[in-house]
């Protein structure tokens, strides 16, 4: 009782497979790893054409140290291009909806 089922896809990172299973216990209907475009997105909500994205702290500050602007510009692209609404949950975010302990930071 309460468990999810989470889909087996291959680059569902823990991160959105947790988000997922909380957005589903909430009654959405998800799709994990929707392409619009040249752009994927982490959760499509078919219904309500929402994506929702599950920002992991490492690869979404490296991606936007790398390229500045790039979350921007493909949210833009995402919401003209597609007419999609697009919600981000931070890795803090998805810890306190599954009520995982913060991370700790490495103390060398």
């Amino acid at each position: 009782e309460g468990r999810v089922q989470i889909p087996l896809v291959v680059r569902y990172t823990k991160l959105s497979q947790t988000l997922f299973a909380h957005l589903i216990r909430t009654g959405l209907s998800l799709e994990p790893e929707v392409r619009f475009g040249r752009y994927m997105v982490d959760l499509y909500d078919r219904e309500h054409h929402v994506a929702y994205e599950a920002d992991g702290a490492y690869w979404h500050n490296k991606n936007e140290r790398d390229h500045p602007g790039y979350y921007a510009m493909r949210d833009e692209y995402l919401i003209v291009t597609h007419g999609l609404k697009v919600v981000h949950f931070t890795d803090r975010e998805i810890y306190a909806l599954a009520g995982w302990p913060k991370k700790r930071k490495v103390v060398a």
